[in-house]
């Protein structure tokens, strides 16, 4: 238990990791698969089509970066690996 006057303000949100910057360029082979599964639904005002690599840039900054090992191309294969897993059961 916090007992710290702080506690009122923590959240999950609160802990992020402070890791070295992620490498866009290792999704390479997999961002066929990522854009077919995993898309970026939303497009800005200034887009004609959504920008994946952000997306994915975001994801992987607020989720990722935590993950052992740390290293953006097994989180994001790993994911897919799960999701085709539970598509077909």
């Amino acid at each position: 238990m916090l007992r710290h006057p702080e506690w009122k303000r923590f959240t999950i949100r609160t802990v992020s990791p402070h890791l070295p910057d992620d490498k866009p360029g290792e999704l390479k082979d997999i961002k066929d698969n990522l854009t077919k599964n995993w898309p970026n639904l939303y497009v800005k005002k200034n887009e004609e089509i959504p920008n994946h690599l952000e997306f994915w840039k975001h994801i992987w900054k607020q989720h990722g970066m935590c993950t052992i090992p740390n290293d953006p191309h097994f989180y994001f294969r790993a994911n897919m690996i799960l999701y085709k897993y539970f598509l077909n059961i």
